[in-house]
């Protein structure tokens, strides 16, 4: 499996754990960007709301070999 995700690619793609909805997603990250939190602390908080960041997308995929081509803008 190849993956190319490229800058603001996985921001994009919407897909909250078990038990979260969209609509909560939402209301963390406006409360988020209220709070002045950093990006770091933004991405630290959304990762764990995300059933596939943090490395949880490759995990899904196993037991395929994944190859994930990166571009940072």
């Amino acid at each position: 499996m190849k993956v190319l995700l490229t800058g603001g690619g996985s921001a994009n793609w919407i897909a909250p754990v078990d038990g979260v909805s969209f609509a909560q997603k939402q209301q963390v990250n406006r409360d988020l960007l209220a709070s002045g939190a950093s990006i770091d602390e933004m991405n630290c908080v959304r990762k764990h709301l995300s059933a596939i960041k943090g490395g949880r997308l490759a995990a899904l995929c196993a037991p395929a070999k994944v190859l994930t081509l990166l571009i940072s803008d």
